[in-house]
């Protein structure tokens, strides 16, 4: 699959709808305070720098995590 398909989505994107998935309300609660936007807006700009592979071998690490990880520690 690749990132893009009809519409373009973001590392930022991918990465909060595959935490939600993994994580569900703790994800939400991690998070509370901010926009959809802001969040999906912070996560873009952090992860700037990575490839779609380094992203989703960060998300494949997360399956050993009770909670989900803050920026930094992804």
């Amino acid at each position: 699959m690749q990132l893009t398909d009809h519409h373009q989505t973001t590392l930022g994107a991918l990465v909060i709808n595959e935490m939600r998935l993994m994580y569900g309300t703790k994800f939400g609660q991690q998070w509370q305070g901010l926009t959809a936007r802001e969040l999906k807006d912070s996560w873009d700009q952090k992860l700037s720098g990575m490839t779609e592979r380094e992203v989703r071998t960060g998300l494949t690490a997360c399956l050993t995590r009770d909670w989900p990880p803050s920026l930094p520690e992804f």
